[in-house]
């Protein structure tokens, strides 16, 4: 009697996992008024406010700042410092930021130390809440060559953990980097496009891929300052030059409008 061959059991083929979801876009609008407060006879010392909106993912951020600046080596080299309180709604988070900026035409670096204000808020969805970050950043700017109103900027920055309903899973410290090309497109409009790269932290929005981002700014020039002129869009006959910077006493600050939260759900009876 013929034996019956062996059938071999086939091997299961693997499903091809989904495709990864693309990049998120966050797109977000603000408007700036500065004001100058004092000016010294020689210009090399200026004393500003700053009023500012942003609206980004439903929410909105007003900004009120005071700002130092003091000129330096024949005018080419701005240093400055600042503080700027932020509140956002409709969650009505609320932060101080700390700055410390070096501004030339070539390049400039900026800083920030943010200090949270208010403690845990129901969202109004179902039981979760927010809390506001703390944390810092520091950014370096190159202007781009022959093109000194637009720049590469390079940003790391570190929003504080907060404690959690579950002690063996804190909200971790949200680090990364973000990158992008910020240019002026005409007086006191400019733009800004670029990505987040979340490095470590378990927030939802940290474990996928990169965040694309485009920013829309405008300066609004009530007190004539002439900061719009100085930075309109132009090309220069050199790659890079130190030019004068007396013109620019009073262009923006720079600094992390979006108030960053932590989130958790609220287990309490």
């Amino acid at each position: 009697m013929l034996a019956a061959p062996c059938v071999a059991n086939a091997e299961a083929i693997p499903e091809a996992p989904d495709p990864a979801p693309p990049p998120s876009w966050i797109t977000s609008l603000d408007a700036t008024i500065p004001c100058p407060l004092y000016q010294s006879d020689n210009l090399a010392d200026n004393l500003f406010v700053e009023g500012g909106f942003d609206f980004q993912d439903a929410r909105k951020t007003l900004d009120g700042g005071i700002g130092y600046r003091h000129l330096m080596a024949n005018d080419k080299v701005m240093l400055g410092a600042n503080a700027v309180y932020s509140h956002e709604f409709p969650r009505n988070h609320q932060r101080l930021s700390y700055g410390a900026e070096i501004r030339t035409s070539v390049f400039e670096i900026n800083s920030n130390y943010y200090h949270r204000m208010t403690d845990w808020k129901l969202t109004g969805v179902a039981n979760n809440e927010e809390k506001a970050r703390g944390g810092y950043d520091v950014e370096l700017a190159v202007a781009l060559p022959y093109v000194p109103s637009a720049h590469f900027r390079v940003k790391h920055f570190c929003w504080n953990g907060v404690e959690s309903n579950d002690p063996t899973n804190p909200i971790d410290d949200l680090k990364g980097n973000t990158f992008s090309v910020s240019s002026s497109i005409y007086d006191g409009l400019a733009v800004e496009v670029g990505y987040v790269d979340y490095t470590s932290g378990n927030a939802e929005y940290s474990k996928g891929d990169c965040e694309r981002f485009l920013k829309i700014s405008y300066t609004m020039d009530l007190f004539g300052t002439g900061v719009n002129k100085a930075t309109r869009p132009r090309i220069s006959k050199k790659p890079y030059s130190f030019e004068r910077m007396d013109d620019r006493r009073f262009e923006k600050l720079r600094f992390e409008q979006k108030i960053y939260s932590a989130s958790k759900e609220n287990n309490a009876a």
